[in-house]
């Protein structure tokens, strides 16, 4: 622990803080605008809508830029070193210098001396983007939590704008309450800090009677919370309660053209939040547009209420050459027209002739038809031309979006719509020679065209068709034909059978000679002298008659097999003759 030095023995900068008392604040605050070092860090953590910011300082008057803990903290972003504490020390921070989305930084310094010294810790809070509920938790310095503090909503606020650069981009005011925790941290509630305004507030640490010295260290940082108001934060938080974009007119007619838009301005937003711009169904802005500017929202709480105003400028452009136009513009949230100018700026003002829209309408003329309608017609807008003029956004107390649909719809010059065509061709011929008749087949196109208001020309749509048709053959065709062969009589080719020859030699059949009457004797008649006779006593048995008629009949047959070599050698007779037959039969052939 420092031992507290007598006033005397102060550094020359908190003297003169002693001298000046508060105003001496002032002093200090006044180079507040040198509060971002070489080494300080970025404090952003935001995620989506949710604002996530820091900012960490430490107050430390020996503060060097190479201090082994803090290093690059006493030099100022360009390099060039601070000339003193106040300026430098500074941990992490949200400043437009690291491209940060607004302010949110600690400044640091001392004022008084011995038992009035006081340690100041100020935290310029500022948005680009409205932040809704914004809290922020102030943690003091553990050394001091327990010393007396006291909370100043109003600070500098009169004095922001005289710092300049980056602060004085806001609108500064005291807004801020905040409540001990009592336990070294207080939160402090801004409600909704709105897009491009700012507040200060500080937190004053009484440390006479102890025994610190600005010759002591002391880190502090704060927090803060809160959700980006829809349509904000270039984008990242969407609107999620947009109304329904007007739809294309259904079954548009040929040589019309249609732009379609929808203005969409976020009650939080100082200019218009979204603007949508659409040719046709699905085309880009390019042959024209329809939409708004705006300006003067006061976007504070006085400003959301119902029957605050804003300035609309709500406009037309064409790069092609249209007549007969019908410009509507109808208020469906949020919002009803008040005042509307009944004459119009052509060209238009703004952008549009930035952006090549030069030439003037022909016969314009403004209606507002209700509170949420506005009507104009033109007799003629020339090819790049262009208007607009002014009317006064009211609303309704909703606190809902403010949205405009737009459209207009006009006759495009020197349109006219093409005739329908139909081609036709053969692609197959199929003939029947047996019928004399061929299949034609015969593909027909027909293309119509269509009018696309999203170029605003017509698209060709070719349809196809294949259908068959008989016709009866021509004589050249007939004549190519194939002449069928004629159907001859069939022949038998088959070798003829001959009749059997029987070439062999006659084999004598065998002669039954009865010897009685009542028991007949066969005896045959053979040249085999050696064949055995039949006995006499035999028992004569009956043999069938021979039927020469059929093979092998020469054979006896007979039960009784006394007769064995008799009935072999009949078989044997037979066989050669059968072969002797073939034999001539062979030679024949």
């Amino acid at each position: 622990m420092t031992t507290f030095r007598a006033t005397l023995a102060l550094r020359p900068l908190v003297a003169i803080a002693a001298v000046l008392g508060l105003i001496g604040a002032v002093f200090f605050g006044a180079a507040m605008a040198m509060a971002t070092n070489k080494g300080t860090q970025s404090g952003v953590s935001t995620e989506g809508c949710n604002v996530a910011w820091n900012t960490t300082a430490v107050m430390d008057e020996d503060l060097k830029n190479d201090d082994a803990e803090y290093p690059g903290l006493m030099t100022s972003v360009d390099g060039t070193p601070t000339d003193s504490f106040v300026n430098g020390g500074y941990i992490k921070e949200v400043n437009p210098v690291l491209g940060d989305p607004g302010l949110f930084e600690m400044n640091h310094f001392y004022y008084g001396s011995g038992d009035t010294l006081t340690q100041v810790w100020r935290i310029p809070t500022a948005t680009d983007s409205t932040i809704l509920d914004a809290k922020v938790t102030f943690t003091l310095p553990t050394e001091v939590k327990d010393l007396k503090v006291t909370f100043d909503s109003t600070s500098t606020n009169a004095n922001m704008v005289k710092w300049g650069g980056n602060y004085a981009k806001y609108t500064w005011a005291s807004q801020a309450t905040a409540v001990d925790n009592g336990n070294g941290t207080w939160t402090v509630d801004l409600g909704d800090l709105v897009a491009g305004t700012g507040t200060v507030y500080q937190f004053m640490v009484e440390l006479g009677g102890s025994n610190f010295t600005p010759a002591d260290r002391f880190v502090a940082s704060a927090d803060l919370t809160g959700t980006y108001a829809p349509g904000t934060n270039g984008g990242k938080c969407p609107i999620t309660d947009a109304p329904a974009k007007p739809t294309p007119t259904a079954d548009l007619e040929a040589c019309t053209a249609e732009f379609l838009g929808q203005t969409l301005w976020s009650i939080y937003d100082r200019d218009i939040t979204v603007r949508d711009k659409v040719t046709g169904v699905d085309g880009d802005d390019t042959l024209g547009e329809v939409n708004a500017d705006g300006w003067g929202a006061n976007i504070g709480a006085d400003g959301w209420k119902s029957g605050a105003e804003r300035s609309l400028r709500l406009y037309a452009a064409t790069t092609q050459e249209l007549t007969n136009v019908t410009y509507t513009i109808d208020a469906v949230q949020g919002m009803t027209f008040g005042n509307v100018s009944t004459t119009a700026d052509t060209p238009g003002a703004g952008q549009l002739q930035k952006n090549g829209y030069t030439a003037k309408v022909e016969g314009v003329t403004i209606e507002k038809v209700s509170d949420t309608q506005i009507v104009v017609t033109i007799e003629r807008m020339p090819a790049n031309s262009s208007l607009s003029f002014n009317a006064a956004a009211v609303l309704d107390g909703s606190e809902q979006t403010l949205a405009l649909n737009h459209r207009l719809n006009g006759d495009v010059a020197g349109c006219e719509q093409p005739e329908p065509t139909t081609e036709s061709k053969i692609v197959d011929e199929v003939p029947n020679c047996e019928d004399k008749t061929v299949t034609v087949k015969t593909e027909t196109a027909t293309t119509t065209y269509v009018w696309n208001p999203s170029t605003l020309k017509f698209d060709k749509e070719t349809t196809t068709e294949v259908t068959e048709s008989v016709r009866p053959m021509t004589e050249d065709e007939i004549a190519e034909c194939p002449t069928p062969s004629p159907t001859d009589t069939p022949t038998d080719t088959a070798a003829p059978t001959d009749t059997p020859t029987d070439t062999a030699a006659p084999t004598d059949t065998p002669t039954v000679t009865p010897t009685d009457t009542a028991t007949p004797t066969v005896v045959p008649t053979t040249t085999d002298t050696d064949a055995p006779k039949p006995s006499d006593s035999a028992k004569p048995t009956p043999v069938k008659p021979i039927d020469t008629d059929k093979p092998g009949s020469g054979l006896a047959t007979t039960g009784d097999e006394g007769f064995p070599a008799l009935a072999a050698i009949s078989a044997a007779l037979v066989l050669a003759g059968a072969g002797m037959l073939t034999l001539v039969r062979r030679r024949q052939a």
